[in-house]
């Protein structure tokens, strides 16, 4: 999570998560995946592979925070 706050439920959970800046979630099974912001955010998704390698922050001009 690299900014703002985020809600997610994930198919299967019985548990819904909260993530914040810093934090981060790994699926364990698959299933579908609800998010939804809960302020103005920024998130990486990355599939099997290192996080730090695929999430590098994006050049200023091409950013989209979620609304």
């Amino acid at each position: 999570m690299l900014e703002g706050l985020l809600w997610l439920a994930c198919e299967g959970d019985v548990k819904d998560h909260v993530l914040r800046q810093g934090d981060t979630l790994h699926l364990t099974r698959a299933g579908h995946v609800v998010v939804q912001a809960l302020s103005a955010s920024r998130f990486c998704l990355a599939r099997r592979a290192s996080v730090r390698a695929l999430c590098t922050p994006p050049a200023q001009e091409h950013e989209a925070p979620v609304r």
